[in-house]
Parts: C-alpha cells; sequence; structure tokens
C-alpha cells in the first residue's frame, strides 16, 4: 500500500515582535513507498499563499521527508520532517521554512495532518505558523485482514 495523495492546508501565520497573525492556504503533493509492512518513506511538496494583517502578501513552498509508520494495511502514523527545503517570501524579510508533520490515515484514503512550521529568517523577525491538513490518497491502498 503507498501513498499518493494531495492535501489542502489552512494555517495562521504569526510574524514578527508584533505578533501579526493571518491566514495561509495551502495545496500539497505527499508521496510514500512502503520498505516493510510496517514503514514507509518518501517525501511531499506544498505551496500556497495568505495575507498577515500588516503585510500585502504570504507566499510560501517548501519540501521535505515524509514516513509512514506502523501497520500499512490499518491506519498508520504520518511523520513529516523539512529541513529548511523551501523558501517564503513576505513584503518583509525572506525566510527559510523548517516544518514538522504529524498525522495519521482515518480511512482507506483520508487522511490528517497537523503542522509546525518556524521560519528561518535571512534577516528580522521571526515566523511561526501552526496548521492542519487534509488529504486523499489516490493510490493502492488494500483492506486489512485483521477484521
Amino acid at each position: 500500500p503507498y501513498l499518493i495523495g494531495v492535501d489542502l492546508g489552512v494555517g495562521i501565520p504569526i510574524y514578527d515582535e508584533y505578533a501579526d497573525a493571518g491566514l495561509d492556504f495551502q495545496l500539497g503533493l505527499d508521496f510514500a513507498y512502503p520498505l516493510t509492512n510496517k514503514f514507509a518513506l518518501g517525501c511531499y511538496m506544498s505551496a500556497g499563499g495568505g495575507f498577515c494583517l500588516c503585510m500585502d502578501g504570504l507566499y510560501k513552498f517548501s519540501a521535505g521527508i515524509l514516513m509512514e509508520l506502523g501497520d500499512l494495511h490499518d491506519r498508520p502514523f504520518l511523520l513529516g520532517f523539512g529541513p529548511c527545503l523551501g523558501y517564503g517570501y513576505t513584503d518583509w524579510p525572506e525566510f527559510l521554512p523548517f516544518e514538522f508533520r504529524f498525522g495519521r490515515v482515518f480511512s482507506n484514503n483520508w487522511y490528517m495532518m497537523g503542522e509546525i512550521v518556524c521560519g528561518v529568517p535571512f534577516y528580522g523577525d521571526y515566523y511561526i505558523e501552526p496548521a492542519i491538513r487534509i488529504g486523499y490518497n489516490f493510490g493502492h491502498k488494500t483492506y486489512s485482514r485483521k477484521r
């Protein structure tokens, strides 16, 4: 059972010492290929944009490593890690997104992930964004024989 999915995400970016907050929408692609019955390894990519109250716009592209852990036939856990593989742009300083994702497959085709993004700025202030993602798996999944 491999994962080839598309996800939609909504995040709340918080930027600089004034705690400027806004809204961010993202579209992502997820892929994981099974190496054993309990572990799959792959990657993810996502892009999106939004706004903060004191900024004109926010745009972000990121990529990282994605893993499925646990019984791959019965709702595995998802873990993702993006070590500054991407680019974020605002009308204030640009940043590199450092991401951590965690979630679970909750049906044969649907999965959900939480995400924390910490922006590593080229100069200036901090950037942090909690987000939630809902995805749909188009890959081949077989039903568990345990049920």
